[in-house]
């Protein structure tokens, strides 16, 4: 996730919180790309909007899936490698998001 004073960080630890996953190590990143170069490497998965990622050199080996649980007027999606499937507790975080 971005360091402090990125809009979606406390979204993204109140998601993590709720799910049960508050026991997962953080990586923190100073840039977006920084963030996407991680998952596309397949070190974790991240949420964001996908306007991030769509054009960006990382968009080819992810998915993206918008979530519908949040603040209504901010877009998000779940975003991780494509060749990487989601672990279980992952998908219950994704569960929890509501992805549509």
């Amino acid at each position: 996730m971005r360091d402090e004073g990125c809009g979606y960080r406390k979204h993204a630890l109140v998601w993590q919180q709720k799910a049960g996953r508050t026991n997962e190590e953080l990586m923190i990143m100073s840039s977006a790309d920084g963030v996407l170069g991680c998952v596309s490497a397949g070190l974790g998965y991240t949420i964001m909007g996908k306007n991030m990622v769509i054009g960006s050199r990382y968009e080819k080996p992810l998915c993206i899936n918008p979530v519908s649980f949040g603040p209504k007027h901010v877009e998000l999606s779940i975003v991780y490698r494509k060749d990487c499937p989601l672990e279980p507790g992952v998908l219950a975080l994704a569960e929890l998001l509501q992805i549509k």
